[in-house]
């Protein structure tokens, strides 16, 4: 994910300090510690895997550490800063930091600014491993976005300025979101749609093709989808993500031409009561296409239960099932020489145990 310096850390902390301090002076009887709420995660996995060229390995590790802060700065505005540390992939850094204006028992607009998970795409999953839909068009900048939300509608529009520069180092990324959701009884029925007009600047892409998203002459738009219907313990989710043209042959091919990559997942969970312990079964189909140079299966399939042992605490099995592109599909990326699939699977089995505070 894309990384916030240190110095707006220290920033928007200060800020939140001085607000509150100001607000102290007014009503002695706040502290300004009532104005500040940490929360966090820990996740340790011990994970068995088998790769494509059938090669086992096996480690502990400590997969998420999540530190986020809170700040009530005043009755409209507020602030968050998280810290995301991830074993052998992520040192301690800022994840995301914002600021956001928004009181939604005076009005239904917000906006907010910072760096954030722009929102195009839902990617929701009861299960530990990411769906191909979230590999392929999570977005991680820092933005303006402007929204709207009530009981049942949401809308929003967005703007930062990519690594993708198209000839301009200006702000010239955008996006919009729109969802809808609804309850009654024990239904309840929620479906979005979102588009972006530079898939390249999502952050496996931006890992893939550092080179040429940077030098890239056009944008490349995409588009998602996404819904999820619950009734009572039941909850069946669907998504689709796609780019809506394709990239340069300089950057991104599959089988000789300018690919065109695309993800779709489907998942089905149920939550229910073992001796009175909070238990979720779930398990997922996922498919993508001309995706073989951004390093995405062709297909995969993740079965995994989730138990709530104790408050706030909970361990979990998956088993992830990975099969990749065909011998005969190749992909070249960022310039370099094509590469084919293998047509072989691999496997992972994760046990994970989880406290969140």
């Amino acid at each position: 994910m894309k990384k916030t310096a240190l110095p707006a850390m220290v920033a928007l902390l200060a800020m939140t300090t001085v607000a509150t301090a100001q607000a102290d002076s007014h009503q002695s009887a706040t502290k300004w510690t009532d104005n500040i709420t940490i929360s966090g995660a820990v996740d340790v996995d011990a994970v068995s895997s088998s790769d494509y060229a059938d090669v086992d390995t096996s480690d502990i590790v400590v997969s998420t550490v999540e530190i986020a802060i809170d700040g009530t700065v005043n009755d409209w505005v507020s602030a968050n800063i998280t810290l995301l540390y991830e074993e052998d992939d992520t040192p301690l850094d800022v994840d995301s930091a914002s600021i956001t204006i928004a009181n939604p028992e005076k009005s239904p607009f917000y906006l907010t600014l910072g760096s954030i998970g722009v929102p195009f795409g839902s990617y929701s999953s009861n299960l530990l491993s990411d769906p191909l839909t979230l590999s392929l068009g999570e977005t991680v900048e820092t933005a303006v976005l402007l929204g709207a939300a009530n009981d049942n509608l949401s809308a929003s529009v967005y703007l930062f300025n990519g690594s993708s520069n198209t000839g301009d180092d200006t702000i010239d990324q955008y996006g919009f979101a729109l969802g809808y959701s609804i309850t009654s009884g024990d239904v309840s029925v929620e479906v979005g749609a979102g588009w972006i007009n530079s898939l390249e600047d999502s952050d496996t892409v931006q890992d893939a093709i550092p080179t040429q998203v940077a030098a890239m002459n056009d944008s490349i738009s995409g588009a998602a989808f996404h819904a999820q219907l619950g009734f009572k313990g039941l909850t069946i989710i669907g998504e689709y993500v796609t780019a809506l043209d394709n990239f340069e042959t300089t950057a991104l091919t599959f089988n000789g031409s300018g690919a065109q990559p695309s993800a779709w997942s489907t998942e089905v969970g149920y939550t229910f009561e073992i001796a009175q312990k909070e238990t979720t079964i779930a398990a997922s189909y996922q498919n993508s296409d001309e995706a073989l140079g951004l390093g995405m299966a062709q297909s995969t399939f993740v079965a995994g239960v989730s138990v709530n042992v104790l408050e706030n605490a909970s361990t979990s099995l998956e088993w992830k099932r990975d099969t990749d592109y065909d011998k005969t599909d190749s992909s070249a990326v960022d310039g370099a020489a094509a590469s084919a699939g293998t047509g072989e699977d691999q496997n992972q089995v994760t046990l994970r145990f989880s406290v969140g505070f």
